[in-house]
């Protein structure tokens, strides 16, 4: 399929870019959106239906769209959905622009770029596998993770900077300009692109029936079903962790949003140290790595328990507490995504890929709503302590589940 590594690094070399421009609209969008919640008055209560409008989509087309796009060219879906998210937030910017943005276009605009969204992340999924070779899966994915990295570092300031100067329009304008740059650089791959031989079989097997072969394959492989569950247990309390800590942070401890968008970039200084301290290397043992980076990520975020005013100590927490949670995701990812794509049967790479976002990217959306339920429930700092003491207790069923498959999950690049 890849003719030489000259022609295999100049394909992807087009895709990474885009990603950049792409990940950083997405991280600029992720952090802004509840805060222009914020700065709209909208109840506590009701912040985390943004991250449910934002991945509701995953729930309701992933599995379709994965069906769809194994049996075409990875790159049309793309191309729409820069497009795509571009006119959403372009027209949300005029809105912005003209006073009239309210609360329930927020989410009706979030929830389309969302949608537009789902259907890009499953064809990342499929495409790198077509774009490299098997022996530098790793090391493009940790590429990939590392400029996803930068943009968690970039993107939160930048929101934090543009919806705390009182711009939500001009927020909205800087993701819909970043979105079309994207798009306008993904663009020349379309004629260096290669269409592969199961796109073109898949073509012949009805909707349903990749469908159904894509969700008996990721359940039944015993790596990728406990990797599917892990990642949507984390997934479901990360965004209520999230979700939760800027509403107790705004409104709770009264720190500045400019401020808070720095702290929470944090996250993206420790992605992307460890995404450059790695630069896609094997340890002996993935299982390992994966565990010990993973329980990094869950037990930092105890230390926020202790955070109770906005003095120099709690920024200095804050920092710490996102930059290791940033740290051990990278690293966990990294690994999780390869070993994802290398299971995977040619030309089944994206239905692989929706049946995860379905259920791992899909919790994301109920992590909000549960951060809503729980505030409402029993208030902001009670449910924060609820919410990071359960992704602490979840590093258990990680560990148990993960090391009853360590021999398969470190075998699986003997190959290469």
């Amino acid at each position: 399929m890849l003719s030489s590594p000259r022609n295999e690094d100049a394909r992807f070399g087009f895709f990474a870019w885009s990603q950049s421009f792409s990940q950083m609209a997405a991280q600029i969008g992720a952090a802004a959106m509840p805060l222009i919640a914020l700065a709209l008055h909208v109840p506590d209560a009701q912040i985390g239906f943004v991250s449910l409008a934002q991945y509701a989509p995953v729930l309701l087309f992933t599995l379709v769209f994965g069906a769809w796009i194994d049996a075409t060219s990875k790159l049309t879906p793309m191309l729409l959905a820069h497009a795509g998210r571009a006119g959403v937030f372009f027209t949300l910017a005029w809105l912005a622009a003209a006073g009239a943005i309210t609360f329930p276009q927020l989410l009706i605009g979030v929830f389309i770029a969302g949608t537009f969204t789902s259907a890009f992340d499953v064809s990342v999924q499929g495409i790198i596998p077509q774009l490299v070779s098997s022996d530098r899966l790793i090391r493009a994915n940790a590429r990939i993770q590392l400029t996803y990295s930068i943009a968690q570092v970039v993107g939160p300031s930048a929101a934090g900077l543009l919806v705390g100067l009182g711009s939500p329009g001009m927020a909205f304008l800087i993701i819909a300009v970043t979105y079309t740059v994207a798009f306008i650089v993904l663009a020349p791959l379309r004629s260096k692109a290669v269409q592969a031989k199961s796109e073109k079989n898949n073509a012949e097997l009805g909707v349903v029936r990749r469908l159904w072969e894509g969700m008996r394959f990721s359940f039944s492989d015993r790596v990728l079903v406990r990797l599917l569950t892990a990642g949507a247990l984390f997934n479901l309390a990360e965004q209520a962790l999230i979700t939760t800590f800027l509403v107790y942070a705004g409104r709770n401890l009264g720190i500045p949003t400019t401020r808070l968008g720095m702290l929470l970039a944090a996250a993206g200084v420790g992605a992307v140290l460890a995404a450059a301290a790695t630069r896609g290397r094997l340890q002996r043992s993935l299982t390992l790595t994966m565990l010990s980076w993973m329980s990094l990520a869950t037990f930092a975020p105890l230390l926020l328990l202790a955070v109770q005013s906005a003095d120099l100590t709690a920024y200095v927490v804050i920092a710490t507490v996102f930059l290791t949670y940033g740290a051990g995701l990278v690293v966990y990812n990294v690994i999780a995504v390869s070993i994802r794509q290398h299971r995977a049967p040619d030309g089944m790479q994206s239905r692989v890929g929706a049946v995860y976002r379905f259920f791992a990217y899909g919790a994301l959306g109920l992590g909000g709503l549960t951060s809503s339920v729980l505030v409402a429930l029993c208030g902001v700092r009670s449910a924060l302590t609820i919410i990071v003491c359960a992704m602490a207790g979840m590093t258990v069923l990680y560990v148990a589940q993960l090391w009853l498959v360590r021999a398969d999950i470190d075998g699986t690049f003997d190959a290469l």
